[in-house]
């Protein structure tokens, strides 16, 4: 993976007046993209530098662009009012199963990442592997409509959820799971919930 061109301390000074401007702690922007508060504290210090899509997903969080951390652009002159997007709790990756609810509401400001999310799901199983992994955070748009080849939040007859790909197939579309050790669901007495448009992976 290609790392942004930029000397660590640079890069350092640069996200942390970024952070600052945002108003998050080292603690907080650590627990927006999934890492250790130690590991921003060593990107800060210069110390360590994350790979590009780190920068990329640190960029969308902070409300800056890519550039900035670069040196080819200043600070925004103001940021943008984040909205929140609201982290409902678990959908299965796997066959048709009840999707379990979140203990306590967690919110993501991703507004520059995504402008058409509704809600974050966390996703289990691993039938969508190893392009969606378990653990990692689907945003969702909700909306019934879908196009071929979308990865669907779905809901059958019996009230049960399931994340899953439409993909249309001898004039009819099935729900096809990406781990091909998994079978096909029909979505037969189902409905769309919603469209993931953006995932987030979470650093272990």
């Amino acid at each position: 993976m290609p790392k942004i061109g930029v000397c660590k301390s640079d890069f350092g000074r640069r996200l942390r007046l970024a952070r600052l401007r945002r108003g998050l702690t080292q603690a907080e922007l650590a627990s927006l993209v999934g890492l250790k508060q130690s590991l921003i504290s060593k990107y800060e210090t210069g110390t360590r530098t994350p790979e590009f899509s780190l920068v990329q997903q640190l960029a969308a969080v902070l409300n800056v662009p890519v550039s900035y951390f670069s040196g080819e652009v200043g600070l925004p002159e103001s940021i943008p009012q984040a909205r929140r997007i609201p982290l409902f709790g678990k959908v299965p990756a796997g066959d048709w199963s009840e999707a379990s609810p979140s203990d306590a509401y967690t919110y993501f400001d991703l507004e520059s990442l995504v402008r058409h999310a509704d809600y974050a799901l966390i996703v289990e199983g691993d039938s969508m592997y190893p392009n969606i992994k378990p653990g990692d955070i689907v945003l969702v748009q909700s909306t019934p409509d879908f196009i071929h080849g979308e990865v669907v939040i779905v809901r059958s007859h019996t009230g049960e959820v399931s994340l899953k790909r439409v993909v249309k197939q001898a004039g009819t579309h099935l729900l096809k799971p990406d781990n091909p050790q998994y079978s096909s669901l029909s979505p037969l007495n189902s409905t769309i919930l919603g469209t993931v448009v953006a995932l987030i992976r979470r650093k272990p």
